[in-house]
């Protein structure tokens, strides 16, 4: 990267194919945490090859800029599916007493008719 200037597209798509190679290897079992030690060792051996102690240092900034952008992201994302599932439950729920209300009614109506 010492001939180009540092591109946060570059390092945005940098931080997803990271992202989802440890998302896959949690998958398969894995241990992510030194799949994670092996991918620092590509980014300081393979991106920051070449580059000065201050370009370094702004590679890196932006890479925890977006790791922490991806972060939230995902983190909205599962906040979101959360509420379907609580929204989901409580329709669930409500459809339940609905239907054992209407049972009961029948059951009552039933009993009153066989008394007479």
């Amino acid at each position: 990267m010492t001939d180009r200037s540092l591109s946060r597209k570059a390092v945005r798509e940098l931080v997803k194919i990271n992202h989802t190679e440890l998302a896959e290897a949690a998958q398969r079992g894995e241990n992510i945490h030194q799949l994670a030690l092996d991918q620092q060792d590509i980014i300081v051996e393979q991106h920051t090859e070449g580059m000065s102690p201050e370009e370094q240092a702004r590679f890196f900034e932006m890479y925890a800029q977006e790791s922490d952008a991806l972060n939230a992201e995902l983190e909205a994302d599962t906040q979101k599916l959360i509420a379907d599932t609580e929204k989901r439950g409580q329709e669930a729920e409500l459809g339940g007493k609905i239907i054992g209300a209407i049972i009961i009614f029948i059951l009552v109506i039933f009993a009153l008719s066989q008394i007479n």
